[in-house]
Formats: C-alpha cells, structure tokens, sequence
C-alpha cells in the first residue's frame, strides 16, 4: 500500500518536462523530478519554498565531470548526493539555503541527487550504495 501511495504521489508532481519518476536506495524509495536539459539543471529547485517527504530531483548531466552545487536562490535546505554512471553514491554534501558555499563531487558524477537536508542521515545511506530506478540518458 505504501509503495502505490508513493507512486500516486509521484505521479502527481511535475515541474519539468520528463515525468518524475520513482527511486530507491538502501530500501528507502524516493519520487524525483529528472533535471535533463541545462536549463532544468540550471533551474534545480530554486525559488520553491518546500519539498514533500520522500521526494526530491535527479540532475542528469551528459557525462561525468568534476561538478558543483550551490544554493545561492534554494530557500529548501537541502542534501546532496553525486552519483557515479552506475548509480554509486561517491559522496554526500548538506547544503545551507541561500548560500553561494560550493558543495563538489569527490570524483567525476554522471547524476546528483537533491533530497531534504538529513534525509540521507536519515534513511542510513552512506557513499558507496547505490540508487536504482533512474532512466538511463
């Protein structure tokens, strides 16, 4: 029952153009919003005043690089973690809303992982699990 109310709820939120879609690590699952194109990486989740429980955006960048974030107009504190081509979680980073501190990947990231600050503490994910259910671009 769980499971089919999170993907209702998914279901239920888009603010960019792919459907969110949902994934899951270390047993938790997680609704994401796919931030594919350089305008919706760029947008992330600025200017949102909250994100639900258990939901959260997937950056997908074109190839793996030595990549950064900030939040510099994100009023949702925020946790981060940046993915490997496979899915690995190579490191974690908590973010301070409205701040312009850079938070980096430890080595290159294909994918970053945006979730409510202490959700990964939370749901006991550490760096080298792996997050499945994303589409492969």
């Amino acid at each position: 029952m769980t499971i089919f109310t999170l993907l209702v709820l998914c279901a239920c939120t888009k603010h960019h153009t792919e459907p969110p879609v949902t994934v899951s690590v270390n047993g938790h699952s997680l609704c994401v919003e796919l931030a594919i194109t350089d305008s919706e990486r760029q947008q992330g989740l600025k200017n949102r005043e909250n994100l639900a429980n258990d939901h959260g955006m997937l950056l997908i960048l074109k190839k793996p690089s030595d990549v950064c974030v900030w939040m510099e107009d994100t009023r949702i504190p925020l946790s981060a973690a940046f993915l490997d081509e496979r899915g690995t979680i190579i490191n974690l980073a908590d973010m301070e809303p409205l701040n312009k501190t850079e938070h980096c990947s430890a080595r290159p990231a294909k994918l970053i992982l945006e979730v409510n600050r202490g959700w990964f503490d939370k749901s006991n994910i550490k760096p080298g699990m792996t997050v499945s259910g994303y589409p492969q671009i």
